[in-house]
């Protein structure tokens, strides 16, 4: 769709996507998916570990089951270690 200069483009997802109502953890989760299972590296993990540590771990928890398992999965890990 084109609005003006702009061009916005509509990917498909599923509604367990809007579960998450924490803006940063939205955040992460989006950039993980961006990123793909396969393209994740230690300089990617490293990155986005400044983030995730910012999570409250009280909503963190509570919203990461709505994430697919291997992001999930990263997220545990990046905030316990």
């Amino acid at each position: 769709m084109k609005i003006g200069n702009r061009t916005i483009k509509f990917k498909r997802t599923v509604p367990k996507s809007f579960a998450i109502k924490d803006e940063l953890q939205h955040l992460i989760v989006q950039a993980f998916k961006e990123k793909g299972q396969q393209d994740i590296t230690e300089d990617f993990l490293e990155t986005i570990k400044k983030a995730v540590i910012k999570l409250d771990e009280k909503v963190m928890k509570n919203q990461v089951v709505y994430t697919p398992v291997w992001i999930h999965k990263q997220i545990n890990n990046l905030y316990q270690s």
